[in-house]
């Protein structure tokens, strides 16, 4: 690359400066440290802009020894600086040209010098932004190489830039190069020509000024002569060279080394003209006749206006201005659908609610409208997929719902039958009573204390009776009041705070008084919970009680903690009770289980696991360890 520019460059070069007719002539003779430098400076401010190139590229020598050794911090930086490394070298070589070029055209204007450095600068800024943009895609190729084969599906890394701005970034430097360069080389073309005009005129009123001198009078006749040449249309000025080649000029400046060397080595091509480093500033001259010598006479006049570099600076910021305006709505235009289609799939992706009803409508028939027609139809299969998860979810949960339906059925069983098995045998022995009664009627060895006794035992029947149903009726009371409770369906919220103030009314009037709850909230009062806060607090006020009452007849207390854990609310209640019985252990959560005797029916925490699992989308576990007490875990997810 730097090869082709240094080609591009002594091409471009003599034509975009001006350089004069025979300037390799000259430059050998006279004035080689100005084309030189010249050169040089333009040379050196396109190829040293590039070099950064090769610095950032050699994050390339070590990437496939990082992905051989599973080295994933170093893959990581790589991929950081494959992705932001094209735009780093852009705007570097961008901006440092830029930089140099608008301070040099605020200078230019104040001062109004030469257009000469002020022209390499717009050259190097022009081959520069063309370089960028060719270096940004061969980049870009280059590291996306790298980022295939070190693709990790860890997201994005690096500088993010929208597909807007990479239009302007690739769209607009050659638009400006191509003015640029286009500008430039008009500006040339008009200097020559110009030049040739002012020539031929400034040679016909040298010549109609001394047509009446032959040979030389006095070096005041001729200045007098050249005094009452006047053009008003350029900025120009005489000289005379006499004999012992002494220079005597109108404006008091001296003539540069390069226009003495045109004026003494003069070349027939030429006819009488001579240049300074460029064509900006010419002269004509004529030699006349005194004695062995000549005395030259000349006119030295600039081409070069100001008001033309302005005129042309003023027209290129006019079209740079609307071809950004105009480029800006036309990525918008490319933009705007693609936008819309990758918000739609970070919303499915991302699980949101999307509308998967409303169609992106086509409004173009090229590879946007096809990327819209694409979208469409993956939303239709996602719509199609969410259906049939739908359906496979109903048919899961109704599945689940008749396996706990059975589960719950069976622990009723299981607890119903003791209780209706006793309420059997009595039965059986009041029938037993009752015949013997009846066979006792008449019978006067039967005495009124074996009445008595007959009574009493048919009454202690019944009163053994009685607390079996009780038992039985609370039983099935429970069982109705959950599965009430457990076919709700709320898709209301509440907050935690609302939480902890509706369970510490509860608690208040249930709590045993030889227990302390101590309560730890660890968490933000304002994050709320999906679902019925009554439910959650049944739940929550059955574990507290059953920790209150595993101290029996000892004062103890009970840790509350709320906590958060990833995207979950953690509910932690412990106690340094009797803890929970091995054998029991394994039936908690599947069975109808209770370690209070006929004071417990075992339903609670059954249905404590369904409501958790069932109505929360959370999970409820537990630690017992003999002394030391129980822990029970409750979390379910808060809605972010």
């Amino acid at each position: 690359m730097c090869f082709l520019a240094l080609i591009i460059l002594t091409r471009l070069l003599p034509v975009i400066l001006n350089y004069p007719p025979g300037y390799k002539e000259a430059s050998k003779v006279i004035a080689s440290s100005i084309f030189l430098r010249q050169f040089l400076s333009v040379t050196i401010g396109s190829v040293l802009v590039n070099l950064i190139l090769m610095k950032v590229l050699k994050v390339l020598y070590n990437w496939k020894d990082a992905v051989n050794n599973s080295d994933y911090e170093k893959i990581k930086l790589i991929r950081e600086k494959c992705l932001s490394a094209p735009y780093r070298i852009y705007s570097i070589q961008i901006l440092i040209p830029a930089t140099v070029l608008f301070i040099m055209l605020f200078v230019f204007t104040l001062t109004n010098k030469s257009t000469i450095y002020f022209r390499i600068m717009f050259l190097v800024f022009s081959l520069v932004s063309l370089f960028s943009v060719f270096t940004y895609i061969l980049s870009n190729r280059i590291f996306k190489q790298v980022l295939v084969e070190t693709f990790d599906n860890h997201g994005l890394q690096g500088i993010r830039f929208g597909l807007k701005s990479k239009i302007f970034i690739q769209i607009v430097p050659i638009f400006v190069s191509t003015v640029l360069l286009t500008s430039m080389v008009g500006y040339s073309r008009l200097i020559e020509e110009k030049g040739n005009i002012y020539s031929q005129l400034f040679m016909s009123k040298l010549d109609y000024s001394l047509q009446d001198i032959n040979s030389v009078i006095s070096y005041d006749s001729i200045k007098k002569k050249l005094s009452e040449i006047d053009y008003s249309e350029s900025n120009f000025s005489t000289f005379l060279i006499t004999t012992d080649n002494k220079v005597i000029t109108s404006d008091q400046e001296d003539l540069s080394k390069i226009n003495l060397y045109y004026i003494n080595k003069p070349t027939p091509n030429l006819q009488g003209r001579f240049y300074d480093v460029t064509c900006e500033t010419q002269g004509v001259f004529r030699k006349i006749p005194a004695g062995n010598n000549n005395v030259i006479v000349g006119i030295k006049f600039k081409v070069a206006s100001p008001k033309t570099v302005n005129y042309f600076i003023g027209c290129f910021m006019a079209l740079l201005l609307l071809c950004i305006i105009v480029l800006y709505y036309f990525a918008k235009s490319i933009t705007s659908d693609i936008s819309v289609v990758a918000a739609n799939l970070s919303k499915i992706a991302e699980g949101d609610k999307v509308n998967l009803d409303k169609k992106i409508p086509i409004a173009s028939n090229d590879e946007i409208g096809e990327l819209i027609v694409a979208f469409n139809k993956i939303q239709e299969l996602t719509k199609a997929n969410i259906k049939s998860i739908n359906e496979q979810q109903a048919m899961i949960l109704e599945k689940e719902r008749l396996a706990s339906l059975g589960q719950m059925i069976g622990g009723i069983a299981h607890n119903l039958n003791s209780p209706i098995m006793t309420i059997a045998c009595l039965i059986d022995t009041l029938n037993n009573l009752a015949n013997e009664y009846k066979n006792s009627i008449g019978d006067r060895d039967v005495t009124n204390e074996d009445h008595i006794e007959i009574a009493n035992e048919i009454l202690d029947c019944i009163n053994k009776i009685s607390p079996q149903c009780s038992y039985m009726s609370k039983i099935i009371s429970n069982v109705k009041l959950q599965a009430v409770k457990l076919n709700e369906s709320s898709t209301e919220s509440f907050t935690i705070d609302e939480l902890i103030k509706t369970l510490n009314i509860k608690l208040n009037h249930n709590m045993p008084e030889n227990s302390l709850i101590i309560p730890q909230i660890q968490v933000e009062k304002h994050l709320k919970i999906q679902g019925d806060i009554n439910s959650l607090i049944q739940v929550l006020d059955n574990l507290l009680q059953n920790a209150c009452e595993s101290y029996q007849d000892d004062y103890g207390s009970v840790d509350f903690i709320v906590q958060k854990d990833n995207n979950n609310i953690k509910f932690i209640i412990k106690d340094n009770g009797k803890g929970i019985p091995v054998e029991v252990k394994s039936k908690i959560f599947k069975e109808m289980i209770t370690t209070k005797g006929k004071n417990g029916t075992g339903i609670g925490l059954y249905m404590s696991y369904s409501t958790i699992k069932g109505r929360f989308g959370g999970d409820i576990w537990f630690e017992s360890d003999g002394d030391k007490g129980t822990a029970f875990y409750i979390t379910v997810p808060y809605v972010s």
